[in-house]
């Protein structure tokens, strides 16, 4: 099933790789707030598979028992690129200080914050069932605080860990950077800052608040099929 693990080394984040939704005022008919829903962080490292760690590889694939993957696989399992180091918790820190949380400069928010992540660990080692299991996968999605407390977790999809952020740090006015840090079950530390949305998407999405309020788009917005990158 698996056909590339990510030796982690690093962190990053794609500027337009987030989600957010446009809220209407239902008296005024027109848009007063965009809400970021979440945003995706992305683990790089050394590709380990067959042609580039065969040993390694094949040694972590027995180890893992995914010997014999079936072919009906869920479609979405073909793009699965996990770790091969378990993942042991998450940190986060804001940058600036924020008066609606009482968060001073620097201080650890994580207890703010969720965590939505993919793993197909259980499913592998349920004999490639998500049937019997309790809370069946692949999308895990929980407080920050729980994730740190389930120690390491298995097989974690290195493409699609996802942040969601609570409603007072996601004004626009206050356009919050944070420091995140990912810690690994052999030590491995990987930090780096980010801001979920940058200030040119934040122009972005204005212009397409202030478009649709003045009658320029007629339809509501979907940032879902506006996001992509201008061309």
């Amino acid at each position: 099933m698996i056909t590339e693990f990510i030796a982690p080394q690093s962190l990053f984040h794609q500027q337009s790789d987030f989600n957010v939704e446009f809220v209407k005022n239902e008296k005024t008919n027109m848009i007063d707030e965009i809400r970021i829903l979440d945003f995706t962080i992305i683990g790089q490292g050394e590709s380990i598979d067959y042609a580039s760690r065969p040993k390694l590889f094949v040694e972590t694939l027995q180890e893992i028992g995914d010997t014999c993957a079936p072919e009906n696989l869920p479609e979405e399992a073909w793009n699965y690129c996990p770790s091969i180091i378990p993942v042991s918790t998450i940190n986060i820190f804001i940058d600036d200080a924020n008066e609606a949380l009482n968060l001073v400069e620097n201080e650890e928010c994580s207890k703010y914050f969720e965590i939505s992540y993919v793993s197909y660990y259980d499913f592998i080692k349920n004999g490639y069932s998500w049937k019997g299991i309790e809370k069946p996968g692949p999308i895990y999605k929980m407080s920050i605080e729980d994730f740190n407390r389930l120690g390491d977790k298995k097989l974690v999809d290195m493409n699609n860990i996802k942040l969601h952020l609570p409603k007072e740090l996601q004004t626009i006015e206050a356009n919050n950077r944070y420091l995140i840090e990912l810690k690994y079950a052999d030590g491995t530390v990987c930090k780096f800052r980010c801001e979920p949305v940058p200030f040119l998407m934040w122009d972005r999405l204005w212009n397409i608040m202030k478009d649709y309020n003045t009658g320029f788009l007629t339809e509501f917005p979907n940032w879902n099929l506006l996001k992509a990158p201008r061309k």
